[in-house]
């Protein structure tokens, strides 16, 4: 159906098009994936320039706009870790591991923001949780070699803070 011919105009049509029809705001607004792609490459060179804000403005745009692509969630995640706004990066990159739970560069994101908000025994599960998935796959070496690095660092893989099980 084309987002030209959907009634929005109305909540029941708006939810129906967002909803039943499987329709983005970026689809209703006309923004062609194009565009998005233009609007990802800025907010990637403003992060990599080290203009977080402005990244993160990027990836806010594309998030609202298409929340079906992965990379906008982790964009706009690793803005929020830059800005030191753990908890909701956090909350970005558990939504960019739903859509590939294969992944453990993000996984170790996830990881990073629950020690910085200071839940030592969820972080080290989740780093645990990196080095298992990432074993025997060599494009994740780089990842797991950190993840274990930093679960030396909290006391290995087996130990466990006083108070938490093993």
């Amino acid at each position: 159906m084309n987002p030209a011919s959907l009634d929005v105009s109305t909540a029941e049509g708006l939810v129906d098009a967002l909803i039943h029809q499987g329709k983005t705001l970026g689809d209703l607004r006309g923004i062609t994936p194009q565009e998005l792609e233009v609007v990802y490459a800025a907010a990637y060179g403003a992060l990599e320039s080290g203009n977080v804000r402005q990244a993160f403005d990027h990836a806010a745009f594309l998030v609202c706009n298409d929340p079906w692509d992965r990379r906008f969630h982790m964009i706009a995640g690793v803005c929020l870790q830059q800005l030191g706004q753990f908890d909701a990066a956090y909350r970005s990159y558990a939504q960019a591991l739903l859509f590939d739970t294969t992944d453990g560069v993000c996984l170790f994101r996830l990881a990073e923001c629950l020690e910085a908000t200071g839940e030592q025994g969820d972080a080290r599960q989740a780093f645990l949780d990196v080095v298992k998935l990432s074993t025997g796959r060599p494009d994740q070496a780089d990842v797991r070699e950190a993840a274990q690095a930093r679960l030396d660092d909290m006391g290995g893989l087996s130990a466990a803070a006083p108070g938490e099980g093993v």
